[in-house]
């Protein structure tokens, strides 16, 4: 979030809250793509550009889930990023992924 966004939060009635509201709210439509988009992959194996664009959604979670007070999603996105990796390097099978997603999205129901 740029400085600029936090002053307009902390003016606004509701500051953060606000924004965590927000950011809740787009939360399980998120999950919903990125468990989707994973199906997709795992379909067609790991070397195409929706790969490339599953890792990034999950890291960008990864990095702003915690931020918004969402830990046990900023965790397993976490996971979930280390495991896609290990994935497309051919160290894991995508079952262990399944579980990986699977867990991000218990963990989002759960905050």
């Amino acid at each position: 979030m740029s400085d600029d966004a936090a002053d307009d939060a902390s003016d606004h009635p509701g500051g953060f809250a606000v924004l965590r509201d927000a950011y809740r709210d787009r939360l399980g439509p998120r999950l919903a793509v990125i468990a989707a988009l994973w199906r997709s992959v795992r379909a067609r194996g790991p070397d195409d550009a929706a790969t490339a664009d599953l890792q990034d959604l999950v890291h960008r979670l990864a990095g702003s889930a915690g931020l918004y007070g969402f830990a046990a999603v900023g965790e397993a996105a976490a996971a979930l990023e280390k495991g896609l990796g290990a994935w497309v390097a051919g160290g894991v099978e995508a079952a262990a992924v399944d579980q990986l997603v699977q867990d991000l999205e218990n963990a989002g129901a759960l905050d």
